[in-house]
């Protein structure tokens, strides 16, 4: 996906009766320092990860989802 002048790789999709869940995997990756951005349809939303920052963290091989902690994270809502 292509917005705001970056390219993002699909990572994960919730049904929209899970919109905190989204919300929670999003704030994680954010937190690891990987840009997110959520898109909403009328059944789903998506989680896409910024090929950017995903290029700049150090190689883990691992973006599974961690235990979340409370903090503040900075996500892009865009439709799809």
């Amino acid at each position: 996906m292509y917005y705001n002048n970056e390219l993002y790789t699909y990572f994960q999709t919730y049904p929209l009766a899970e919109r905190l869940k989204a919300y929670t995997i999003a704030c994680e990756q954010t937190e690891r320092g990987v840009g997110v951005c959520i898109t909403v349809s009328k059944t789903h939303y998506s989680v896409w990860l910024n090929l950017r920052s995903l290029n700049l963290l150090p190689s883990t091989g691992n973006l599974a989802p961690e235990p979340s902690e409370e903090g503040s994270a900075t996500t892009k809502c865009v439709e799809d």
